[in-house]
């Protein structure tokens, strides 16, 4: 069944637009430069390694995301995301040094994605305040859906800019878009009090992660739930990481490699726009189902690649596998339910850390093993392996339930 609430129907919301406004630049710019050090790195060392450390550095500050999100229930959200934005704008600054060494480029990105992750903690619980109950699952569908289908863009315009110049423009459009995200949240963001009222209510960082490790554990589901939130985004992000050292070792070039990337980026659109207009009872109904398929198209990717060496069929199997997520947004739908409002930062981010933790060690443990193994066999067993933990986690999540319903029987 449909929502009736349509999409632009949130944009009557000037909080929202700005809010999204804000989103659509910074994750261009971000995207852009992304796909522009991979190709440097590539172009400079050859290595499979080397290239996936890149998208690794970006992932490994997330170790620290459980204290660094719960910033986003102690200081005032609206803040936060201002001085994020201005500072990682300064700090990008640094990728168009040129002949910058390899570490300082690790450095960078390691540092942005650092502050990244109080702003992205503050950012959904801001969202979380200023749409409905009933708008948040439309809403986040729409942000979600738009990220998506800025990776295609912006993988697209990084391909042709780092295959036809160089890829110094792509890296001053990312510094230059958090700039412009900083100066849209301050303008149209209101100003909202943190949920304590007073200074002995403010939760340390300590004690606030501490606390929402213990809401994870012990509420419903929820260690279910924020386990699904980690091995889909495993699988699928391998294939968009390693799309260029795959690319090559099937024999093409940077632009069918950006084509790659922007396939996955492209289905996750299409699944998120039709999975958002669903009612959230729907939506969450199809958790499992869209969780197994993911494993099954991961697989079926690495397959497709070493049978047909074609593109197409290549690129209409990662579609769908970055379709297959859209089951995210039912999980967040749910957890954004569950959470009070005083630790709406710190889960939020918890669950931000487990998606982020677990792409960064399968991109890593991935690059790895990609030096002596064709990436498509580490697609095909990476696929595999999702498909077992999916089942494990089905069925811990079963017990669990049948365990707390006997004892409160």
């Amino acid at each position: 069944m449909i929502s009736g609430l349509r999409y632009r129907d949130l944009f009557r919301d000037h909080e929202f637009s700005g809010m999204y406004a804000a989103d659509v630049l910074t994750l261009l710019g971000t995207y852009m430069g992304r796909f522009a050090v991979a190709a440097l790195v590539l172009d400079r060392t050859g290595s499979v390694a080397m290239t996936a450390g890149v998208f690794a550095a970006s992932y490994l500050p997330h170790v620290f995301g459980p204290w660094l999100a719960t910033l986003a229930d102690i200081f005032p959200t609206k803040g936060l995301m201002v001085l994020a934005d201005i500072s990682r704008a300064a700090i990008a600054l640094v990728l168009v040094i040129p002949d910058v060494p390899y570490w300082l480029i690790l450095v960078v990105l390691f540092t942005i994605e650092t502050i990244q992750i109080p702003f992205g903690a503050s950012r959904l619980a801001t969202l979380a305040d200023v749409l409905t109950k009933e708008e948040f699952p439309v809403g986040n569908a729409l942000v979600a859906a738009t990220r998506q289908a800025l990776q295609v863009l912006s993988f697209a315009i990084g391909g042709v800019i780092v295959y036809a110049v160089d890829p110094e423009p792509a890296l001053y459009v990312n510094a230059a878009s958090f700039l412009v995200s900083a100066l849209l949240i301050q303008a149209f963001v209101r100003a909202r009090p943190v949920a304590w009222h007073r200074l002995d209510e403010r939760p340390s960082i300590w004690t606030g992660t501490k606390d929402g490790l213990a809401f994870i554990r012990d509420a419903p589901h929820m260690t279910a739930w924020f386990s699904l939130l980690a091995v889909g985004p495993g699988m699928v992000v391998v294939a968009e990481a390693l799309a260029l050292p795959w690319a090559h070792q099937l024999g093409w070039d940077e632009r069918v490699a950006a084509l790659m990337m922007s396939a996955i980026a492209l289905g996750g659109v299409a699944g998120l726009v039709v999975f958002g207009r669903a009612r959230a009872e729907q939506q969450f109904a199809l958790v499992y189902p869209l969780a197994y398929s993911a494993a099954g198209i991961v697989a079926l990717a690495g397959l497709a690649g070493w049978l047909t060496h074609s593109p197409v069929p290549v690129m209409v199997v990662l579609f769908f596998s970055g379709a297959s997520l859209c089951y995210l947004v039912a999980i967040q739908t749910k957890v954004a339910a569950t959470i009070p409002r005083e630790a709406r930062g710190r889960i939020f981010g918890l669950g931000n850390t487990v998606m982020q933790l677990s792409q960064g060690s399968a991109i890593l443990i991935a690059g790895l093993v990609g030096e002596g193994v064709r990436i498509g066999w580490v697609l095909i067993g990476l696929g595999c392996i999702g498909f077992v933990a999916i089942s494990l986690i089905y069925l811990g999540d079963r017990s669990r339930t049948r365990v707390h319903a006997d004892a409160h029987a």
